[in-house]
């Protein structure tokens, strides 16, 4: 399956709205130039800079849609990729939850199909094919496409789009769903993505989506969730102007916890109308009711965030200064950004710790501090560890008890950086 992609070159300026192609943008944000947050890179590569792009967002007065400033070409970040959700038990028992809440509503059983797209290594298809479901991924990542084919979930690797849902719907059969998780803000052309969803589905088919939200980025100071990898940050109201571009309709939305606040949002084909649930409509509401798809709000945000960098760096310099060795835990993308806007390296930051067995040796982006095992953590544990997975940060206190119990201390930067 070949089909060449519309997205070749290495950085674009984004001056025209990815949704509806409106000029009236309104710069919001900029954290300045920084490398690809999940461009890992050996210690063979030495001190080198690595090769840095332009982060901010913007937002389109005219459909809300909360977008990067410039956008990295797709290819150049998931074509090898080495996130993977399995080593997180909170991600693990939200695919549970996901897998069963989905076959119920859907109807699902022997023989329907489920797609989803941005598959990643299998882990949410495995969960659906406990209760029974067939299914298909899509991922563009070929070193993970290829690990979860090998364990027995069938993934094609290649980007989704309008063509691939064609080419797909005549070898495999239409869908009686479609779901994605975290990959929809991923992609330069999200109508594109839309429109392939449409094209997949049955008549009757439900598209079940889950990405971080707005409110809860905007609410949180959740800043550091922007990275080149994430082109789009959704609001309701922008989510409905790209289902409706898309031949689509937005039906219904649940708040998720994960990620620091997520919508999983609904949606069927729009040929044939759809009742919209009342939560969906009080939630639209709300999100108007709190501006936050509003210039005003957005530079609010942005104010707020400049004062937590300044507050972040002051307690760090206290903590080195007072003689307190600092390491980090969780190898993120977001932890990429956050410490590369807060001016964080290798000199505040010993090393960071990471379970995620592709990431260790491997030394972060543009700042390279190395990234070492839970082992490493135990054999020399700092005074103070930086939560940077702070979305996961019961479960890595938990994981982690024993560093506690032996006077060791938490630093979680977000809403605000605070001890505990």
């Amino acid at each position: 399956m070949t089909v060449a992609s519309p997205w070749m070159t290495d950085c674009r300026a984004v001056d025209a709205c990815l949704a509806c192609g409106s000029r009236d943008l309104a710069g919001v944000l900029d954290l300045g130039a920084q490398p690809l947050a999940n461009n890992l890179v050996p210690p063979s590569s030495g001190d080198d800079a690595d090769a840095s792009f332009p982060l901010g967002i913007q937002l389109c007065r005219s459909c809300t849609l909360v977008q990067l400033t410039h956008t990295v070409e797709p290819e150049r970040m998931f074509s090898h990729y080495r996130y993977v959700p399995s080593t997180s038990s909170t991600w693990l028992e939200h695919c549970e939850e996901f897998a069963q809440s989905i076959s119920a509503l859907a109807g699902l059983g022997q023989g329907d199909l489920l797609v989803e797209v941005g598959s990643n290594d299998g882990t949410l298809l495995r969960a659906f094919q406990r209760h029974g479901v067939r299914v298909l991924g899509v991922d563009p990542a070929a070193n993970i496409a290829a690990e979860a084919t090998a364990s027995g979930v069938p993934t094609v690797n290649h980007f989704f789009g309008s063509q691939v849902a064609e080419l797909l719907a005549a070898s495999y059969g239409r869908a009686r769903a479609v779901v994605s998780t975290n990959v929809l803000a991923h992609v330069p052309d999200p109508v594109d993505l839309l429109r392939g969803v449409a094209t997949l589905l049955t008549p009757d088919g439900v598209y079940v989506n889950e990405s971080p939200g707005l409110a809860d980025l905007i609410a949180n100071n959740e800043f550091d969730t922007i990275y080149h990898e994430h082109v789009s940050y959704l609001s309701l109201s922008a989510l409905n102007g790209l289902f409706e571009r898309a031949g689509l309709q937005l039906v219904d939305a649940i708040p998720q916890p994960t990620h620091g606040g997520s919508l999983r949002v609904f949606g069927m084909r729009a040929d044939v109308p759809r009742p919209v649930t009342d939560r969906l409509r009080q939630l639209m509401a709300s999100e108007q009711d709190a501006g936050v798809t509003s210039a005003s709000a957005m530079r609010a945000f942005a104010d707020r965030v400049g004062s937590m960098r300044e507050q972040l760096r002051q307690l760090v310099a206290q903590l080195r200064g007072d003689g307190r060795r600092l390491a980090a835990y969780g190898a993120t993308a977001k932890g990429n950004t956050l410490l590369g806007y807060c001016g964080l390296s290798r000199h505040e930051v010993e090393y960071i710790v990471d379970r995620n067995p592709m990431k260790q040796g491997m030394l972060t982006p543009g700042l390279h501090i190395p990234i070492v095992s839970p082992e490493h953590l135990e054999a020399d544990p700092p005074d103070v560890l930086l939560i940077l997975a702070w979305n996961l940060a019961d479960e890595i206190r938990e994981q982690l008890a024993w560093f506690g119990n032996r006077g060791g201390r938490f630093l979680l930067p977000v809403p605000v950086p605070k001890l505990v």
